[in-house]
Formats: C-alpha cells, structure tokens, sequence
C-alpha cells in the first residue's frame, strides 16, 4: 500500500463508513441501486461531498459543496474522463476565515478542467451560505 499521510487515510475511512450508511439507508428505504443520490455537504461536509462524487461517482447526481474545500490530495482521486458532465455547485464567502475563499476557487478550478459542469456562486460573506447562494442552491436542485 502506498505511503499516504495519516489524515488521508482517516479522511478516505470516514468516507468509505459514511458511504456504507448511506447505501445501508438505500436498502431501508427500497431505493434501487440505480437511482442516484444528491449531495449537500457545508465546510467540512462539502468536502466529504467532493470526494464521494470522486469515488462513487457512478451513483451520485448532483453536487454541492457550500462553504467547503477540496483536500489537498483529493485531485489524486479523480479518475480520467469520469466527473465530464457531472454538475457541481460550489459557494463560498469572500471574507471566510475559516476556509479561505481561494481554497473553493481552486476546487472550482479543478473540476472544471476535468470536464465537470460548474456553477459557482462567490459573495462579500463569512463562512455561511448567502441569501444569493441559497437562491443558486434552490436553483441547481430545481
């Protein structure tokens, strides 16, 4: 297995428990395997999002990470050609001092060069979503 650094690992483990609860609440709910889900993850949640769009990409629809980043290592798990078309939203407050804005610029950066249908909503806000985001929110899942 290759050398990865300690919060990787934990961040993927998180992911992978995380995604088997939610398959398990599939299965409750009689949902086939066939239908994809949708993600809204904030902050740190937005990155779980991010990262099991790259993983399990196959079975998620859409996808927005609010107020969130992509992890430093996480460009490493796309898989060539896999996110063409896959519809993303990312927003981000420009006086966040929790995560800088320029973290979801990158994000955004990123998955547009993979072929990933972006949308990003940039405001004057803190680590929140904005009224004018929440609007590009409810738009991106109309």
């Amino acid at each position: 297995m290759p050398d990865f650094p300690q919060a990787q690992i934990e961040f993927i483990e998180s992911a992978s428990g995380l995604w088997q609860q939610i398959s398990g609440w599939k299965n409750m709910l009689r949902i086939p395997d066939e239908i994809t889900i949708h993600l809204v993850g904030f902050s740190q949640g937005g990155a779980m999002s991010l990262i099991l769009s790259f993983l399990h990409g196959n079975q998620i629809g859409k996808i927005a990470c609010l107020s969130g980043f992509l992890p430093d290592w996480g460009e490493n798990l796309i898989i060539n050609g896999s996110l063409i078309n896959k519809p993303y939203l990312i927003t981000h407050g420009t006086s966040d001092q929790i995560v800088p804005v320029e973290r979801a610029r990158m994000a955004q950066t990123i998955l547009r060069s993979t072929g990933a249908s972006v949308n990003y909503c940039e405001t004057l806000a803190g680590h929140k979503l904005s009224a004018k985001c929440f609007i590009e929110l409810k738009a991106f899942f109309a």
